[in-house]
């Protein structure tokens, strides 16, 4: 059968459920834009297009048929009139399965671009640039010849247009059912087109999240993500003495005053290099402690994750054209999916992301479950143990020894 969506296409269908902590996520900002651009390219690709038209074109083929079997069959009802039937029956039966499927393909991809747009509705959409394409245009040109010819037909077989041509027996049925057809199948790439539209609009005027304010886009500068980088007060470790009420030289002593003096001109241009040299301090102090001892994954069968950067998990994996894959690991297991998750190693830790695989993926820790939302990253920690199929994957210290 025609595959309407595709494998990539596929992969986004599953769209993430809404989150709070998304709002400052560079990786959710990718994927929602990938996902957004890849199934609107699928919604306006020449195949649906074309599987739309035939669908229509079987439909309609059908009802003249039909009017003209049973015309045939009022008039001598002889052989030709029942072979006429036959074929007007298998023109509907084959028109309505195909114009089934492309409903129901289209549904989900609408569905799953207007999930996507609302994960984070403040973001907007790519525009309506990549909506119009010459397929998309085509068919909503279509979809108006139809609607025309819908109303034609039916101000015909109301009276209200008069037409001189002589009335068959079967010129009702077949001009009411085919101007059921032109309208339906109007109706159906025009509320298409309309939600699609909707899901990809820009939202001119909404502000910019802090993150991208202030440091511009991680694509462009190479940049990690911005919930996944750690702040100095995060890990910077406490004094390692203790604290004492005593004052060494050049610290205030009590009654002083500590207020900070008033800025003069000038003072504001050396806020970037003071906070520069107090990120380095930090920096410094944090070397002082010793580095936590790196994770890696390790599969029931054997097979070792330690690769940084993003390793792709699957029966068959398989990276989107244009993703940066470190490594790829195969699993012999017919419930894992082509491409299951993706393991992403930086600086010793782990983050997992299930690829809307078809069984889902599910996490063990600390005795409880949770099953993982497609496409949403998350960090993993040393014991952690992940459920792929009917295979696991154990989250554990590098062997250092």
């Amino acid at each position: 059968m025609l595959d309407l969506i595709g494998d990539e296409a596929s992969g986004y269908l599953s769209a993430p459920a809404e989150r709070s902590r998304w709002q400052d996520t560079w990786t959710m900002q990718r994927t929602r834009r990938e996902a957004l651009a890849l199934l609107a390219r699928t919604y306006g690709s020449w195949a649906r297009t074309l599987a739309g038209a035939l669908a229509s074109a079987l439909l309609l083929g059908g009802s003249v048929v039909l009017g003209l079997g049973v015309t045939a069959l009022a008039d001598d009802g002889d052989l030709v009139a029942v072979l006429l039937m036959v074929a007007a029956v298998l023109l509907l039966l084959a028109g309505l399965a195909g114009g089934g499927y492309v409903l129901f393909t289209g549904t989900r991809v609408v569905g799953a671009l207007r999930a996507w747009s609302a994960a984070r509705a403040a973001d907007g959409g790519p525009g309506l640039a990549v909506l119009f394409t010459p397929a998309v245009v085509v068919r909503l040109v279509l979809a108006a010849v139809l609607l025309v010819g819908a109303v034609t037909l039916v101000l015909v077989r109301t009276g209200a247009l008069s037409i001189e041509t002589a009335e068959q027996a079967g010129d009702a049925l077949s001009q009411w059912l085919a101007a059921a057809v032109a309208a339906g199948s109007a109706a159906a790439a025009v509320s298409g087109a309309v939600r699609t539209a909707l899901a990809l609009r820009r939202r001119p005027g909404t502000p910019v999240s802090g993150w991208q304010a202030q440091h511009g886009s991680p694509a462009a500068s190479g940049g990690a993500p911005a919930a996944q980088q750690w702040a100095p007060e995060q890990w910077a470790p406490q004094p390692a003495g203790p604290t004492t009420t005593e004052h060494g030289p050049g610290y205030p002593g009590p009654g002083a005053d500590t207020s900070a003096p008033a800025a003069e001109p000038g003072a504001g241009e050396g806020t970037a290099e003071s906070a520069e040299e107090e990120w380095a301090a930090t920096r410094m102090v944090s070397d002082l402690q010793p580095a936590p001892a790196p994770l890696q994954a390790r599969s029931a069968d054997g097979q070792v994750v330690t690769a940084e950067g993003v390793t792709l998990v699957g029966r068959s994996p398989q990276g989107r054209p244009g993703e940066q894959i470190a490594a790829l690991l195969a699993l012999t297991d017919t419930a894992v999916s082509k491409t299951h998750l993706a393991l992403r190693l930086a600086e010793g830790r782990i983050w997992v992301t299930d690829r809307a695989s078809t069984n889902g993926t599910v996490l063990l820790r600390d005795g409880g479950t949770e099953s993982l939302t497609p496409w949403q990253e998350t960090p993993l920690a040393p014991g952690d143990r992940l459920l792929v199929g009917a295979t696991t994957m154990d989250i554990e210290h590098v062997d250092q020894a």
